[in-house]
């Protein structure tokens, strides 16, 4: 726990008195303690800060067992994995490469998945017309009932296309009302939960149209807070808070997606939120349910059936048709796969309008944002550029500034000795002098000794006793939630120390392959 940043004095408190990325550290402890010899991991990186991902990211590079792992963050991926198995049309399928040999390997494979696909609709469509044809009449009728017998067997044998390929869509949207230059501007801006102790206080910066800023910090800092008070959601305690003319906000809260009643079915709240920003014909109404990847099978489903992810689009589906002109997004790439997540960074990147994002995706932020507004120590600066850059930047400043202050401190101590030496004299042209060297000194703009940061990383992982060299074996495994086939005929197996990357769409059973795996669940 102390190595995961928390204090002796937070030791004994409540759990629930925790931010997200708080508890999340305290749940990979408690796993990490027990020495595992396979390590599964399903997003472990959702609700952590970029510190945080960072420290998760060192810590599994050197972690000695078998890691298997879900995630959406690349940068994880690209550094921990080397073998990947995608979940995807009821099976799954290991590739023996990394995230960039997977991404390549899969489109090859796609290609030959489509030609048999292609080849098999049309040598079902000949025996289709034949059996048509001939069935009613009796000199044909056992040939039509033998090429009925090869439909029913390709019938079983169906090839099914990834179901990335077959939902997918463009994004076309209204555009939302126009707004003044400036979204934002917050004067000497503090707040506080219980009147002492301020959250953050003093900020004071500005958002202008067409600015697209990354909002990073320590989880428990107040990025979500600063979100509400932006979006207006909530006040500041002091200060001032002002959103531009004419300036709609959209605020994709992290628990925007559990808002939604789980009763209510896809289209019904997607039709109320196209409704309330003045609804429209109901093709183009469709037309953007199928954008978000929602066809006609998934429309009437109630939304409380949906994957983590297909809740996220849906939350944002329902944003997006109510027309903000501001896009204040909290944590947007939660369980977001990885098709979701690449046309979600597209879409935002090409977003000619004003956007704030709190993610601790480095890839995403990078790509999407072109200004960083870092909070620490209950204070907010802007940087110009994305995560990297501005990184590349507040390290530059943190160095010119500790360098400024050992020289200056250097100064202080070396007047500070002549004055004293001078008073030792105790002579009246010794004792003027040192007054007037005190007078110089005393009249010196003194800088602040450097902050450290408000939380530190540091843990030591003691392995366990190491497995055999066949770590998991699964054979034609199968499952169903009632009638539903989620998985069927699964074959792979792990070998010790492999770092393996699960993928696929929402709802397509990776999390249900890590509690068969874990035996959380029975196979059918």
């Amino acid at each position: 726990l102390g190595g995961l940043g928390f204090t002796v004095e937070e030791f004994s408190m409540p759990f629930k008195s925790f931010s997200g990325g708080w508890r999340m550290r305290a749940e990979l402890s408690r796993v990490l303690a027990s020495k595992p010899d396979l390590l599964l991991l399903d997003e472990p990186s959702n609700y952590l800060d970029l510190p945080a991902v960072e420290w998760l990211q060192k810590f599994l590079k050197a972690y000695d067992g078998t890691l298997m792992l879900i995630s959406h963050d690349r940068y994880l991926l690209k550094s921990l994995t080397d073998i990947t198995v995608e979940v995807d049309a009821g099976t799954a399928v290991r590739y023996e490469g990394d995230l960039d040999w997977y991404l390549n390997e899969r489109e090859v494979r796609f290609e030959h998945l489509r030609a048999a696909k292609e080849n098999q609709d049309r040598h079902r469509e000949q025996l289709q017309r034949f059996v048509d044809r001939f069935k009613a009449q009796s000199s044909k009728a056992s040939q039509a009932q033998s090429k009925q017998k090869l439909i029913d067997k390709l019938d079983e044998q169906k090839i099914l296309l990834p179901k990335r390929y077959t939902s997918s869509g463009s994004l076309r949207l209204a555009d939302p009302p126009a707004c003044g230059v400036e979204i934002f501007r917050c004067e000497n801006m503090s707040f506080s939960y219980d009147g002492k102790r301020n959250v953050f206080e003093n900020l004071e910066f500005n958002i202008i149209r067409g600015e697209k800023v990354a909002l990073i910090g320590y989880n428990g800092l107040g990025k979500t807070t600063l979100m509400r008070i932006i979006s207006a959601h909530s006040e500041p305690t002091g200060g001032k808070a002002v959103l531009g003319h004419n300036v709609a906000p959209g605020y994709l809260s992290q628990e925007f997606a559990e808002t939604i009643s789980p009763d209510m079915s896809v289209y019904r709240v997607a039709k109320n939120a196209w409704d309330s920003a003045g609804g429209g014909p109901e093709k183009v109404f469709r037309n953007q349910l199928g954008a978000f990847g929602f066809d006609e099978n998934d429309i009437e489903k109630p939304s409380g059936v949906l994957s983590g992810g297909e809740k996220i689009r849906l939350a944002f589906l329902k944003l997006f048709l109510m027309k903000p002109n501001f896009l204040l997004l909290d944590e947007p790439t939660n369980h977001l796969d990885t098709e979701t997540l690449t046309w979600l960074e597209n879409f935002l990147a090409s977003y000619k309008k004003c956007i704030i994002a709190v993610s601790h995706d480095r890839h995403f932020l990078d790509k999407v944002t072109n200004k960083t507004l870092m909070i620490e120590h209950r204070r907010a600066k802007l940087y110009k550029g994305g995560y990297t850059a501005s990184a590349e930047q507040r390290r530059t400043d943190r160095e010119i500034y500790e360098r400024h202050y050992r020289n200056q401190q250097k100064e202080i101590a070396r007047q500070e000795a002549y004055i004293e030496q001078q008073r030792r004299w105790n002579r009246e042209r010794n004792i003027i002098a040192a007054e007037s060297r005190q007078k110089l000194l005393d009249k010196m703009v003194k800088l602040d000794a450097p902050e450290k940061d408000e939380k530190t990383v540091k843990m030591r992982f003691v392995q366990g006793l190491q497995s055999g060299n066949d770590v998991l074996s699964v054979r034609s495994l199968g499952f169903s939630y009632g009638a539903a086939k989620i998985l069927s005929d699964v074959s792979f197996s792990v070998k010790r120390g492999e770092r393996v990357f699960i993928v696929g769409p929402n709802g397509c059973g990776k999390s249900t392959l890590i509690k068969l795996l874990l035996g959380k669940l029975t196979p059918s």
